[in-house]
């Protein structure tokens, strides 16, 4: 038997995609194995609400979720002392639910809840088991999903097979995933672990199975094509020699493996949807599947792509994501559609998708697009997906109408030179366009502005910040203005001294892995670093506080801005503009502005100006004319010789609340009703 293990901070609202995909090639082997979502457990012992909180508060200073862990992940105290860590980890600013005391609140669910967690997550997987194991209690089923849905199939092993525990560690479940692989090991010596995920990728998989001798193999990268042999010869007691990015500890104690290698795109297309079938089962007996203000949150994660056609060609500088995937590969329209459809006859309560993909592929503007737009899924379909800001009018449209309504367009920057300083490969005023085709089409887009740019110049900003009012009833940047990450296999780390320098892992990781035991700067995926061409902190000030004004602005306000064009009996506008709180104004435009301002609708050249409205006989002086007035009351933007206007049509819905409070977190005005 295979046992999968998602451990915390995995969010509640979705299954893991990783564990949903071996599972699912397992099973298609005729291997049995089941997953065991030990997050839902640990849900239920600290409440469910901070639970969902802390996953969604983690990041770059947020790492209280893995500290929890580490004493028992190590067996001693080490690294700095706990006000120390808080500081270091910004814990004051975060929320939780009816707790005054956070700190007193964390040293309980460290020094009380997570030792108790962890027994009961061994007696859970013991209990479990095919084989023998002289550790096992005879203990009933708590409710954490371990019934015996899930383990269809036959062994798949002959022989002395042994069961083998499989942990997937993404960024923030490895000292969580430590801690239990421990436990389990000195309850039954016998079983075998493979661990795998993001955390494990190339030096940093080679790390940890140096420094966790409880482990038996990782796997350094992609695995769809050696997943079923690596279980098999785990299970077995045999060496996964030859297999690509299989790195495993021989009888000697030596560690054995090779480089890994992305998999095909005949091996992604060939993949069986993944199985997320104790999840459902979990959730209902968490609750969240019964509770109206949790089952809406609830998503299924879809891969129909992996690497970057974009970082193929030029590589975002700040991004650490693909490393030796970066090659694009992509599954046929055919076949990501059968997988939704799979998903809403087998999980037919969820609505919500989320392409996993760095970004959508060009190709489903052809096929996949415009089918789900002519032949939709069940009513109520919602996908998200990244792409890139770069895309058409028409390209925003079908969309919106293939359901495709939550976008990650990867912004990043309202100035021109910090787009070119990141190689983003896209310009301000295309990035404003994007915002506006959003608000026209119905599109909520989740986008970022990035500050603490190398190469950066004090006028960026504030051109940035000048332009924010301009735009304040266009969809604002939920996360505020973040510094730019220094992450493992970016290009601002595999380039020292072009960059930054004096690149040191961050102060928190001290807390997470004993220094004495470990390689901080090979296990380490968050970085500090001396950045070089960087402006002074006072220098983003202002942005800062523009960027909050528009969020707040969203969130707050009981009517979102307008900018809005009504079409009148002559052909020519009524413009409403409330962007400004102190002051409202109207505009009529004649037929003939109105023309040229309608030519405006998206980026467009004078001379293309003058070509688009040739047929009207607008002579070059009113064209002239007409910009000068639009620019001087903020109704078109200018930049390089290209004018976008920013105008909605009149009737344009607005967002819901929900959304405008940030859906992408958790409303604590509309938090779960359950604890």
């Amino acid at each position: 038997m295979i046992h999968l293990i998602n451990m915390p901070y995995a969010s509640l609202m979705h299954p893991s995609m990783g564990l949903g995909q071996i599972k699912a090639l397992l099973l298609r082997d005729g291997i049995a194995c089941r997953t065991h979502n030990l997050n839902f457990l640990f849900a239920r012992m600290i409440g469910v609400v901070n639970f969902e909180l802390m996953a969604l508060q983690r990041g770059i200073d947020t790492q209280v979720g893995e500290w929890f862990f580490a004493r028992e992940a190590w067996g001693m105290d080490f690294g700095p002392d706990v006000d120390e860590y808080m500081e270091q980890c910004a814990v004051t600013p975060i929320g939780l639910y009816q707790k005054a005391d956070v700190r007193e609140w964390l040293l309980k669910v460290r020094d009380e809840i997570v030792p108790d967690f962890l027994d009961r997550a061994v007696d859970v997987i013991l209990n479990a088991f095919s084989g023998e194991c002289d550790g096992r209690d005879n203990v009933t089923n708590d409710g954490a999903g371990n019934g015996t849905e899930g383990e269809a199939g036959q062994s798949g092993t002959t022989g002395n097979s042994v069961d083998v525990v499989g942990f997937s560690c993404t960024y923030f479940q490895t000292i969580a995933s430590i801690a239990l692989l421990r436990r389990l090991r000195a309850r039954c010596p016998e079983l075998k672990i493979v661990c795998g995920g993001a955390c494990f990728h190339d030096e940093m998989g080679l790390e940890l199975l140096r420094s966790v001798p409880e482990i038996d193999a990782v796997s350094l990268g992609e695995a769809d094509d050696v997943i079923v042999p690596l279980f098999r010869a785990v299970s077995l007691g045999e060496a996964p020699e030859g297999l690509q990015g299989i790195a495993y500890r021989g009888v000697d104690g030596v560690i054995h493996y090779a480089s890994p290698e992305p998999v095909s795109q005949e091996t992604l297309e060939a993949n069986p949807d993944p199985d997320y079938d104790e999840f459902f089962k979990d959730l209902v007996e968490l609750g969240i599947h019964d509770d109206p203000g949790a089952r809406f949150r609830v998503f299924l994660p879809f891969e129909a792509s992996r690497g970057c056609w974009k970082g193929q060609r030029m590589h975002c500088t700040f991004c650490g994501l693909n490393n030796r995937g970066l090659r694009f590969r992509r599954k046929s329209a055919e076949k990501v559609r059968k997988n939704l459809e799979n998903f809403r006859s087998r999980y037919p309560d969820v609505n919500k998708f989320h392409a996993t993909d760095c970004v959508l592929p060009r190709e489903y503007f052809d096929d996949f697009l415009p089918d789900l737009r002519d032949n939709p899924l069940a009513s109520g379909t919602e996908i998200f997906a990244e792409v890139r800001s770069t895309l058409s009018r028409d390209q925003m449209k079908l969309l919106a109408e293939a359901g495709v309504i939550y976008l990650q367009p990867g912004i990043e920057s309202l100035s021109t030179h910090l787009l070119q300083c990141m190689n983003k490969g896209v310009t301000a005023i295309k990035n404003v366009h994007f915002l506006k085709l959003c608000r026209t089409y119905g599109i909520y887009p989740l986008w970022n502005i990035m500050i603490r740019v190398p190469g950066e110049k004090s006028e960026d900003y504030a051109e940035s910040a000048a332009l924010i009012p301009k735009i304040v009833h266009f969809t604002p940047p939920f996360g505020g203005a973040r510094v730019v990450e220094m992450q493992r296999f970016s290009p601002y780390f595999s380039n020292p001294g072009k960059w930054a320098d004096e690149i040191t892992p961050r102060p928190w990781y001290k807390a997470l892995y004993p220094e004495k035991q470990v390689d901080l700067s090979r296990v380490a995926y968050f970085f500090d670093a001396r950045w070089k061409d960087v402006l002074d902190e006072s220098d983003y000030r202002r942005l800062e506080g523009s960027t909050e004004a528009w969020i707040n602005v969203w969130r707050f306000s009981a009517e979102l801005p307008r900018l809005d064009y009504a079409v009148t009996p002559d052909g020519g506008l009524r413009i409403t503009d409330t962007r400004n709180q102190m002051r409202s104004g109207v505009w009529e435009l004649d037929s003939r502005e109105a023309a040229i301002m309608a030519a405006t609708d998206d980026p467009i050249t004078r001379k293309g100006l003058k070509k688009k409205l040739g047929h009207l006989e607008i002579t070059d002086e009113e064209i002239e004319k007409a910009l000068r007035s639009f620019l001087d009351f903020n109704l078109v933007i200018h930049e390089k010789g290209q004018y976008v206007n920013l105008l909605l049509p009149q009737g344009v819905p607005n967002p819901g609340a929900l959304f405008r409070r940030s859906e992408a977190r958790l409303d604590l005005n509309t938090r779960f009703s359950l604890i």
